[in-house]
C-alpha cells in the first residue's frame, strides 16, 4: 500500500503493459537526442528523462517476477528463460570470438 491509500496492483500494470514500456522508450529516446538542448532553460526538466531506463528495468523485473509467481515452478521458469536467451548469447559470443581472434 502506498501512502495516501493508493495500492499498486499487478492487474493495473498488466492492463498498461504496452503503454508503460512505450513511455519508458520515449523517455530514453528523448534523453539521448539533442531535443533537450533546444529547450534552453527547460533543459533541466529534460535531464530528468534519464529515469526512462530505470522505469524500463523496473517493468522488466516486475514482469519476470510475476511470470515466476504465476508459473510456480522455478526449474521450468529458468529453463524457459534459458531457452530464450542462450541462442542469442551463443550467436553473439561466436561473432565476438570470430571478430577478436580470426
Amino acid at each position: 500500500m502506498i501512502k495516501g491509500g493508493l495500492c499498486l496492483k499487478y492487474s493495473y500494470i498488466s492492463k498498461q503493459r504496452n503503454a508503460l514500456p512505450g513511455i519508458a522508450i520515449l523517455l530514453v529516446y528523448t534523453y539521448h537526442t539533442s531535443i533537450g538542448s533546444l529547450l534552453g532553460p527547460a533543459k533541466r526538466v529534460f535531464d530528468l528523462f534519464f529515469c526512462g531506463v530505470d522505469l524500463f528495468v523496473f517493468l522488466s523485473g516486475l514482469g519476470l517476477y510475476f511470470s515466476l509467481i504465476n508459473n510456480g515452478d522455478i526449474t521450468a521458469f529458468l529453463t524457459k528463460r534459458a531457452q530464450r536467451i542462450l541462442p542469442y548469447v551463443s550467436y553473439k559470443s561466436f561473432r565476438l570470438f570470430r571478430y577478436l581472434f580470426l
